[in-house]
């Protein structure tokens, strides 16, 4: 085969190329900011274009210049190819920066992972443990061991702080002045981000928490002659409320943390608010456990949420490169 002829097989087959690639990520490419005409590779069809081919010595063509040419035909095929609008929804096409869900898409992400089966066999176990605590004389022995053997003034000042955190209002008040707040102090990003996770799991985890407390229908210590047994719609101490409310601003702050010391130290405090019922003799152990524990699910189901949210994979055409790329934000 004549030399010419190479260059002109070798620039069909590389088009071709080209017009997969072109149908393959094509309608993405707009996405990103437009080259200016200066900076763009202009296609020379050797084929179409005859008279310049007789007006144009021969000389010999690198694979490197091949491609540089298939690439520049791909840009100038892209430009008059429209973007999908799943694509124009979330990138803007100007600056190509990451653009946030909506309030709604993340709310429903938080319930989705909630109630997802990761959080069903746990929750289940958790249950199963607190049914046992509850119905038989494990929780009033507990109860009884810790209020005469354990219990003393000092005790008692600690859960007077302690169950400040538990408190639903005034932490949700909190929650708001740091989500707030962090958005208007320079470089406080982890204090907006607290409060707005915090918040998220209250959403979350309260409506459980509600059902749960009516449905397993136990009473509070000395209350009644239910005592920490189930009795369905009976009474409404089924989980702690403290032990739930109490447990989410440690615990966000433990999936915050970066050092596994501070991760185990939050860890430590998020109990406290629980604790403190058990110390005032307000609550049994197994009730304090489930609402400890639906803080923990719902502060987990918000963190896997945000996991999910903060990515986009979009097609890339820029400079001489083609191929996929992913923004993720923290």
């Amino acid at each position: 085969m004549r030399p010419k002829q190479k260059q002109d097989s070798r620039h069909a087959i590389l088009r071709t190329v080209s017009l997969c690639l072109l149908l393959t990520c094509g309608p993405g490419c707009r996405m990103m900011p437009q080259l200016r005409e200066k900076d763009m590779l202009v296609w020379a069809d050797p084929i179409l274009d005859s008279a310049k081919h007789e007006e144009t010595v021969e000389t010999e063509t690198t694979l490197e210049d091949v491609a540089s040419e298939s690439i520049g035909f791909v840009k100038d095929l892209a430009s008059d190819t429209a973007a999908p609008k799943a694509f124009e929804s979330t990138l803007d096409e100007e600056s190509f920066e990451f653009q946030s869900p909506t309030i709604l898409k993340i709310l429903y992400s938080d319930q989705l992972h909630f109630y997802s089966r990761e959080h069903l066999r746990p929750f289940m176990l958790t249950l199963g443990g607190s049914a046992i605590l509850a119905n038989t004389q494990l929780d009033q022995e507990f109860t009884d061991w810790y209020q005469n053997d354990v219990r003393s003034e000092s005790s008692d000042d600690i859960a007077k702080f302690a169950k400040v955190f538990g408190e639903q209002w005034p932490m949700m008040g909190a929650y708001l002045t740091a989500s707030i707040g962090g958005r208007l102090l320079p470089n406080d990003s982890h204090l907006a981000h607290w409060g707005d996770r915090s918040m998220r799991s209250m959403f979350v985890g309260v409506p459980p928490l509600l059902f749960m407390q009516k449905a397993l229908g136990s009473s509070r210590p000395n209350e009644s002659p239910i005592a920490s047994n189930w009795d369905f719609w009976a009474d409404e101490n089924g989980a702690s409320g403290h032990a739930f409310v109490g447990a989410v601003p440690f615990l966000v702050a433990a999936q915050m943390a970066k050092s596994p010391r501070h991760k185990a130290t939050w860890l430590a405090l998020s109990t406290l608010p629980g604790w403190s019922r058990i110390n005032d003799d307000n609550h049994y152990l197994s009730q304090v456990v489930m609402g400890w524990w639906l803080a923990y699910t719902a502060t987990h189901s918000v963190r896997k949420s945000d996991d999910s949210l903060n990515y986009q994979i979009s097609p890339w055409v820029i400079e001489d490169s083609l191929g996929l790329e992913m923004v993720w934000k923290r």
